[in-house]
């Protein structure tokens, strides 16, 4: 039903792909959205409590969706990969999060683009995928973008990038898992069972920093919880529409999105170095989508 009223959104003259290109832009936007919200309350709340109030509220959001759907969330028998997927992803999102407090906005989502890099690389390992020569290129060039941002000193090590790229890693980790479980299982029941999971998975972590948001918080800490939900549901009804590696290419319009958000709310603007690194970055993992599409093509002809 939610996913029945996105698409209302759009006129109905409107072709699958460009719907799925708008929901898309519109996922990036509300992503993008969530991680200045996250930096903004790091200044007076501490990343974890922002973690818990982020899984309480989408969980809320999320509420009509789990009543329709109750009796299938009921009949999994995945309950224990479902169980794994969020604690990585909650510790994948405690890692971002530490990330955006000490780091630039636009120096953060530029090192989250590195995701399908780490997932090629799992891939290979966890599902023994076959890589040629030309996506280990793109994996390596894809480094060195990386290298380019962080520009590395043994001697002023930076947490926050660290973090962030911590957290790019359990993402593409959890990405693994999500492939393996979309084998069996529905979007709808990923969703539902992650969020479900999360919530009191993070209450704990938070508890040891509690402290009670000032009223003027509570808006943002609504809207986080708001935006990451809304944010997933454009994406997975992009992906419905039409083929991941078309729609992912536009995720990329983040990048200018955190510039402008960090412009206005944090007074940042990235170096010439991180303009480099990301293009660089961006230009890898596009080349990688692209090769997966056409290796994609050619297992079903051979088929």
């Amino acid at each position: 039903m939610i996913l029945y009223w996105l698409g209302l959104l759009f006129p109905r003259s409107l072709s699958l792909s460009t719907k799925a290109t708008l929901l898309m832009i519109t996922a990036a936007l509300f992503f993008s959205w969530l991680g200045a919200s996250v930096r903004l309350l790091s200044s007076s709340i501490h990343p974890f409590e922002i973690v818990f109030f982020r899984c309480l509220f989408g969980f809320v959001f999320m509420v009509p969706w789990l009543i329709k759907y109750w009796a299938g969330f009921l009949g999994s028998n995945q309950w224990g990969l479902y169980f794994w997927r969020s604690c990585l992803s909650l510790l994948g999102t405690l890692f971002s999060f530490m990330g955006l407090a000490l780091i630039p906005f636009a120096q953060a989502t530029a090192l989250s683009f590195t995701i399908p890099i780490f997932a090629t690389i799992l891939s290979i390992i966890l599902l023994n995928e076959k890589v040629r020569y030309r996506r280990w290129s793109a994996i390596i060039v894809g480094f060195a973008g990386i290298l380019i941002i962080i520009r590395p000193d043994m001697h002023n090590i930076n947490y926050g990038m660290i973090y962030t790229l911590a957290a790019a890693f359990i993402t593409a980790l959890v990405t693994v898992i999500v492939k393996k479980l979309t084998a069996t299982e529905s979007v709808y029941a990923i969703v539902l069972h992650t969020t479900f999971i999360l919530t009191p998975l993070s209450l704990p972590l938070a508890l040891f920093h509690w402290s009670w948001p000032e009223w003027q918080d509570w808006p943002w800490l609504i809207g986080i919880g708001f935006s990451g939900s809304i944010a997933h549901l454009c994406m997975v009804y992009s992906f419905s529409l039409a083929d991941a590696s078309h729609v992912m290419a536009y995720d990329y319009i983040r990048m200018i999105f955190a510039v402008i958000l960090g412009w206005f709310l944090f007074s940042e603007l990235p170096d010439l170095w991180t303009w480099i690194g990301s293009a660089i970055i961006i230009l890898s993992t596009l080349y990688i989508a692209y090769r997966e599409k056409v290796l994609k093509k050619e297992r079903a002809k051979l088929a």
